[in-house]
């Protein structure tokens, strides 16, 4: 007579809807004959009163010549941050064959992200001033255990009070050039009185990557004047990387 056992199970929790722990229920050789037990789940860390799967009980059948069988069981998806959970199937009333290893554990494995990043801002840092139409760096460093792929930027004028977008979902590159702004006062026609102000924005992230690539020219003719094709390469670089309309 053969022996019927049951293996461990894992599945992950999801976000929403459900999934499956599939238990696995081997025989140690085929036989002739139909094989049935019954099967219990029972909680663990995961219960069945905080809804982290459905709990049941059943009939386990292997048909003649089938050496496998399984038991699923459901597994309710949600956003909490919690650890991994477990439950267990125990298989009991064999027919056909003897019990092995009765009990199966079945680990849900969370799947959230609960793990606050680590930001730590590198530029600006120095309280300083900086003042309208001044091109400014800012700099930072994202991180948790899963991976910061986008940030959102703002702005405080009154010491974290409130803050103001710069940027929103900005890939976290951990570097952003911020909009030069051009403020400009006009006047009313007739009566020459303040009556609004223009303001014009532009990024430079683009002219502060050519800038870069100017810069990294003068190096190469300031310390490499030995290979002038290597400068005529890197200007001509900087030529095909310029943007549209830019002359300089």
């Amino acid at each position: 007579m053969p022996t019927l056992s049951i293996a461990d199970a894992a599945a992950g929790e999801g976000n929403a809807g459900s999934s499956t722990l599939s238990f696995q229920a081997s025989l140690s050789n085929p036989t002739t004959q139909m094989v049935t037990a019954q099967y219990q789940t029972t909680d663990g860390t995961a219960t069945v009163a905080d809804n982290d799967y459905l709990g049941g009980s059943g009939t386990l059948t292997i048909a003649p010549g089938a050496s496998s069988g399984s038991v699923g069981v459901t597994v309710s998806a949600d956003t909490r941050c919690e650890p991994n959970e477990t439950l267990s199937v125990t298989l009991s009333a064999p027919s056909g064959a003897t019990l092995g290893d009765a009990q199966g554990t079945g680990t849900i494995q969370n799947d959230d992200d609960c793990v606050p990043p680590t930001v730590t801002v590198l530029a600006p840092n120095d309280q300083g001033v900086h003042l309208i139409g001044e091109p400014l760096d800012l700099r930072w460093n994202a991180s948790d255990d899963v991976g910061v792929t986008s940030v959102d930027l703002a702005l405080s004028r009154n010491g974290g009070g409130a803050y103001e977008d710069i940027a929103r979902a900005e890939a976290n590159d951990g570097s952003y050039v911020w909009l030069e702004t051009t403020l400009r006062v006009l006047n009313d026609r007739l009566t020459q009185a303040p009556s609004e102000v223009l303001a014009a924005s532009r990024d430079l992230s683009e002219r502060k990557r050519v800038e870069a690539l100017r810069q990294g020219l003068v190096t190469i003719l300031s310390h490499d004047l030995k290979n002038p094709l290597t400068a005529v390469l890197g200007f001509a670089e900087i030529l095909r990387d310029l943007p549209p309309g830019d002359s300089q």
